[in-house]
C-alpha cells in the first residue's frame, strides 16, 4: 500500500509538496477525494494504514525521492539493509504514530472548516459566487488504469490516443511512445485529434442547450441532477455527461453579466417585441354605453448580430508543450482535464472575459474586408443599445441635468437623479439603480462623509437612504462611464438565438497549422422601454410620462480652444464656443475599439473642427459640424495580428451627423 499511495500522490502532481509534507486545504481535500477512491478509506486513515504497514513490511525498494516523502509525512527513516530491522530504526527523528495522526487529523479538520466557511460567504460587488465543490468538479478524476484515462472506460477517456497518454503520464508524446508503442509524430494523429475535439465540442454544446431546456443551466447543481437515465448508453457515459456538466459549471461560475441581465434564448434578429401602453379606464358610475379607456401596443424590434471566434494554433506540439506545463503546476485547477478539455475551457474563459465587456460596452460595426475586428465591435452591448433607444429611436428621454460626476460629486448626482425619476413615477418600488461597479467605492466614501456611518448593505446589494429604490447594482465592465439609469431588474435582457453556440467549436488542419472556430449569434434589448416618437420635439413634450427607462447624459464638457479629449473620463464629449478657430487634435488616453463620440455643443463663434491628417488621418473627411448636436464617433484601430498595419493607431470612422454639408 506504500507503492500505491506515493503512486497516487504523484499522480495528483503532488511530489514536491510531499517532500515537505506542506498541503493546502484544497490540496488535502483532493488526497482525501482519491484516498476515498482508491483505497475507500480517508486520508488520515489511509496514513494509519501505511504507517501500521512500514512497520511491519519495510519496503527497500523505494527510490531516495520516496524515501523523502515517508520522512517528511512519518519522519521516518528507511534503511537500506536488506534485514530491514525496523523500517523507523533511528527512532530519534520519528513521530509517535498517534501524535503523527492526531495532527494530521486536527489539520485536515481546521481546513475543512475554513473551507466551508468561505464557501458559505455571501456574494460581493465583484460578482455572483456559484459554489462549485472540487470534489464535485473532479468528477472520477483520480488514478487511470491500464487501459483507460481517469478509470473512466469509454472511448473518449482511452489511453490508446495520445492526448490522454500525455495526460496520463505528464510526458511529452515521444517519451510515452518509446515505451507504449504509440507514434513519436503528432502528425500521425492530428485529423483524429481533429474530428474528437469537435465531435466533444458538439456534445457540450448539446448539453448546455438540454441544460437550458431543463431551467438547469442558469443554477447548475450537479447534486440535483438525475444521471441514471446515462447509464444504458454504454459504463461510463454518465461519466462523460457529469464532466460536461462539471466544465459548464466551472465556466459558469467565471464572474459574468448574465448574472445582473437574464439571457433570452431563441431570438431571430430584427423579431418584433412588444411595449403596451394603457391609458385610464376607471370613472364615476352613470348608465348608459359611456365608455373610457385606451390600449395600445407597439413592437420593438430586437436586434442579435452574428459573432464569430477564429483562432490559429501553430500545431499540436505547442499544445502538448503548454499542456504538460499546465498538468505540472501544483496549483493547477482542481479539475484534471484531458487535453480536449483543458484546451476547451481556456478558450471559453478568454470568450467569457471578452462577451462580459462586449455585452456593456459593445458598438455593433460591420467588419472590414480581410482585417480583424475588435471583440468589442461583434455586437452592440447595454450602453449603446440605452443609447439608440435614447437618440435614434427617440424612445427614451435622458435626463441631462444628471451629467458626468467626479468623486466629490458622485452622491448628489445619484440622489438628484433618483429624486427626478421620483417625481415621474408613481412609485419607485420595484425598481433599481444600475451604476459603475469602479464607482461604488466613491459612492460609500460620500455616503459615509454625508451620513456619518456606514451604508447598510448586504453583498453587492446597495441600499438608498431616505427613498424606497429596490437597490444599487454595481455593473462591471464600464470602464470609467459615469453613464446611469433606473428601471425594474429583467427589464434589460442579454440576447442569444441558441444556448452553447458559442461553445460549439470546430477544429480544422491547414498543413503545420490547427484552427479553430465557432460562430453565434448575440444582442441586447429592453423588454418593456417606452412610446416610439417621430423625433426627439415630440419625445420631449410627453415629459417622461411613456418610459420605463430612465438614463443619465454622461457628456464631458471640453473647455474652449481645447485641442484633445481625455478617454480616462468617458467616451461622449461636448466641444465649447471658441473665440478663435480650434481643432481637435487627439483622444488621450484612448482604448482601442471603443467607440468615441464628439459633439458640436456651441457654434455661435468657432465650432471646434477635426481635420483630415494625423491620428484622424483615416476620417472619410475633415468633420466640420453646423448645428448644435451635430457629432462624429470615432475608435482607435489596432490590429493585434499585424504591427506593420498602417492604420494601427488611428482613429477610424464610424459614424457622423452633420445638418448643414459643407459645400464641396
Amino acid at each position: 500500500m506504500k507503492k500505491q499511495f506515493i503512486a497516487l500522490i504523484a499522480l495528483l502532481g503532488f511530489t514536491e509538496k510531499a517532500k515537505t509534507a506542506d498541503f493546502s486545504a484544497e490540496e488535502l481535500q483532493k488526497i482525501d477525494a482519491e484516498c476515498q477512491k482508491q483505497f475507500s478509506l480517508s486520508y488520515v486513515d489511509t496514513l494509519k494504514k501505511v504507517m501500521e504497514e512500514k512497520e511491519e513490511t519495510p519496503d527497500i525498494s523505494l527510490t531516495e525521492e520516496n524515501k523523502a516523502i515517508m520522512t517528511a509525512l512519518f519522519g521516518e527513516k528507511q534503511s537500506n539493509s536488506a534485514d530491514g530491522g525496523n523500517a523507523g530504526a533511528n527512532t530519534e527523528n520519528n513521530l509517535d504514530p498517534v501524535q503523527a495522526i492526531n495532527n494530521l487529523k486536527l489539520t485536515v479538520t481546521e481546513q475543512q472548516k475554513q473551507i466551508d466557511t468561505l464557501g458559505k460567504q455571501s456574494e460581493n460587488a465583484q460578482g455572483k459566487h456559484v459554489d462549485v465543490k472540487p470534489k464535485v468538479v473532479a468528477i472520477n478524476s483520480g488514478v487511470s488504469n491500464n487501459s483507460h484515462l481517469f478509470s473512466i472506460e469509454h472511448d473518449f477517456f482511452a489511453l490508446t490516443k495520445p492526448w490522454n497518454a500525455i495526460a496520463a503520464r505528464r510526458l511529452p508524446l515521444g517519451t510515452i511512445a518509446a515505451v507504449s508503442g504509440l507514434d513519436s509524430d503528432w502528425k500521425e494523429y492530428e485529423g483524429d485529434f481533429q474530428k474528437e475535439y469537435t465531435k466533444y465540442a458538439k456534445s457540450v454544446a448539446k448539453r448546455i442547450g438540454e441544460l437550458q431546456a431543463s431551467n438547469s443551466l442558469s443554477n447548475i447543481k450537479m447534486d440535483a441532477i438525475d444521471y441514471s437515465g446515462f447509464a444504458g448508453t454504454g459504463w461510463g457515459e454518465e461519466y462523460i455527461v457529469r464532466r460536461q456538466d462539471a466544465l459548464i459549471a466551472y465556466i459558469r461560475s467565471l464572474p459574468s453579466v448574465a448574472t445582473i441581465f437574464p439571457v433570452r434564448y431563441g431570438v431571430q434578429n430584427k423579431e418584433e417585441l412588444t411595449n403596451s401602453f394603457l391609458g385610464t379606464f376607471s370613472q364615476s358610475y352613470q348608465a348608459g354605453n359611456v365608455f373610457k379607456g385606451s390600449h395600445s401596443v407597439e413592437p420593438s424590434l430586437a436586434e442579435v448580430f452574428k459573432a464569430m471566434f477564429k483562432f490559429k494554433f501553430s500545431g499540436l506540439k505547442t499544445l502538448e508543450n503548454e499542456y504538460i506545463g499546465y498538468l505540472n503546476r501544483e496549483d493547477s485547477q482542481p479539475i484534471k482535464w484531458t487535453l480536449i478539455e483543458w484546451l476547451m475551457v481556456n478558450t471559453l474563459k478568454a470568450l467569457q472575459n471578452e462577451w462580459n465587456d462586449r455585452r456593456i460596452r459593445g458598438v455593433r460595426i460591420e467588419p472590414t474586408t480581410d482585417k480583424p475586428g475588435s471583440y468589442l465591435h461583434a455586437s452592440d452591448g447595454v450602453i449603446r443599445k440605452l443609447r439608440k433607444l435614447a437618440y435614434d429611436e427617440y424612445r427614451l428621454q435622458p435626463v441631462s441635468s444628471i451629467a458626468n460626476y467626479t468623486a466629490s460629486t458622485i452622491l448628489t448626482a445619484v440622489e438628484t437623479f433618483i429624486e427626478f425619476v421620483n417625481q415621474k413615477l408613481p412609485a419607485l418600488q420595484g425598481y433599481s439603480l444600475y451604476m459603475n461597479l469602479k464607482h461604488v467605492p466613491w459612492y460609500l466614501a460620500a455616503y459615509r462623509a454625508k451620513y456619518g456611518h456606514d451604508l447598510d448593505f448586504d453583498g453587492a446589494l446597495l441600499k438608498v437612504l431616505n427613498y424606497q429604490l429596490d437597490s444599487i447594482i454595481a455593473v462591471p465592465n464600464m470602464g470609467n462611464n459615469c453613464f446611469m439609469w433606473i428601471t425594474a431588474p429583467g427589464n434589460i435582457e442579454l440576447l442569444e438565438m441558441a444556448a452553447g453556440e458559442m461553445a460549439k467549436f470546430y477544429f480544422q488542419q491547414f498543413i503545420e497549422d490547427l484552427y479553430v472556430c465557432s460562430w453565434w449569434a448575440e444582442g441586447v434589448n429592453g423588454y418593456m422601454t417606452g412610446r416610439k416618437y417621430a423625433d426627439a420635439a415630440s419625445r420631449d413634450a410627453e415629459n417622461y410620462k411613456s418610459q420605463y427607462i430612465f438614463i443619465t447624459e454622461p457628456i464631458i464638457d471640453l473647455l474652449t480652444a481645447a485641442t484633445t479629449a481625455d478617454a480616462s473620463k468617458g467616451d461622449w464629449f461636448r466641444t465649447a464656443d471658441n473665440v478663435a478657430a480650434a481643432a481637435l487634435t487627439d483622444i488621450l488616453n484612448a482604448e482601442a475599439g471603443v467607440v468615441y463620440r464628439i459633439i458640436c455643443g456651441n457654434v455661435t463663434t468657432h465650432a471646434t473642427t477635426i481635420a483630415k491628417a494625423g491620428k484622424f488621418s483615416a476620417l472619410t473627411a475633415a468633420y466640420t459640424p453646423t448645428a448644435v448636436g451635430d457629432f462624429i464617433e470615432v475608435y482607435l484601430y489596432q490590429n493585434e495580428m499585424d504591427s506593420t498595419d498602417a492604420l494601427n493607431g488611428k482613429f477610424i470612422e464610424v459614424q457622423r451627423k452633420v445638418t448643414v454639408i459643407p459645400a464641396g
